[in-house]
């Protein structure tokens, strides 16, 4: 009797522990949102719409400052310094991997993966378009000097990974591990593809979202998906910057390393199956796997959240 107490209490523990996670990354989300909405009503207000829009250095800059590291990295530091909860100095495997090539194997075959998710979500999309699902493509600025493209590279390729993997990775993932590493990888790439607007962005995003969350528990260092993250996002305004300034060349150049960043993420693959090392440990809950869904995702705060991003997702739909 004495143990059947004893596993119901640690299971109404786990429980509310989760409930009380789900409910904090809610609120932070919402106050995201909430963020980025006074910024746009800001830029009305100041009359910086057609400088946002008009000018990429300033777009850049602004995005990445206000929104990435302000809407979104703020409310979120300031929850994992929050009394009581897993600081952010434990929560995050800040740590440099201690298996050197281990790690190497993963960044490549991450950012193999992020790249055939790319090209995925392209085809994903080129089948919306086919079945008559037509898609919004976000307003960006091409850059028109050496300062735009710098800052491009800056805020796309250091600030996003550093500040999203800090997020998604770090405060949200790190302390739903407790709960199941597969629970975890996908409860938090759930949250990343959403928040990232259109339906084939949404798609690309989750499924990076798992291979980063992968490779951060199977390393134990954020750094490592920080590093998948930079990768993928640098090659991506690479090659936008290159197509931009070199439209003769076409998608050559993208075409060669894109074949050469394969070939690398199968050779890391292969090595990684040859050490056995492309399981996450298993660890052990008293939760179903239905009480973990009911008990993160289904409170208000979040509930507001899926629904504002579900309304934000028709938005790029025509």
């Amino acid at each position: 009797m004495e143990k059947i107490n004893t596993n119901y209490n640690f299971y109404k523990q786990e429980y509310s522990s989760l409930r009380r996670h789900g409910l904090l990354v809610g609120a932070c989300l919402l106050c995201n949102f909430l963020l980025q909405n006074v910024f746009v009503l800001l830029l009305r207000l100041f009359g910086l719409v057609n400088a946002y829009y008009g000018n990429a250095s300033f777009q850049y800059a602004v995005s990445a400052v206000f929104v990435t590291a302000g809407c979104l990295g703020v409310p979120f530091f300031i929850m994992s310094c929050r009394k009581g909860s897993l600081s952010y100095r434990r929560a995050l495997p800040f740590n440099f991997p201690e298996d050197k090539s281990k790690a190497f194997y993963l960044i490549c075959a991450g950012f193999a993966f992020c790249l055939a998710f790319n090209y995925l979500a392209v085809y994903f999309n080129a089948f919306l378009n086919g079945v008559g699902v037509g898609t919004v493509e976000n307003e960006v600025v091409e850059s028109v000097s050496i300062g735009d493209t710098f800052l491009n590279f800056l805020c796309a390729a250091v600030v996003a990974p550093l500040i999203e993997e800090f997020v998604f990775r770090g405060v949200i993932m790190q302390p739903l591990r407790r709960f199941g590493n597969v629970f975890a990888v996908v409860a938090s790439a759930l949250l990343f593809g959403l928040s990232h607007g259109g339906p084939s962005n949404i798609v690309f995003a989750f499924l990076c979202g798992v291979a980063l969350g992968f490779v951060v528990i199977a390393s134990k260092s954020i750094w490592v998906g920080i590093a998948v993250h930079f990768l993928n996002n640098f090659y991506a305004v690479a090659s936008y910057e290159l197509y931009n300034a070199f439209p003769s060349l076409g998608t050559l150049p993208q075409l060669i390393m894109s074949a050469v960043i394969f070939a690398l993420g199968v050779g890391a693959v292969a090595a990684l199956l040859i050490r056995r090392e492309l399981r996450l440990p298993r660890v052990n809950t008293t939760l179903s796997n239905g009480k973990r869904i009911r008990a993160f995702f289904i409170n208000i705060p979040m509930l507001l959240v899926l629904a504002y991003l579900v309304v934000s997702m028709l938005t790029y739909i025509e």
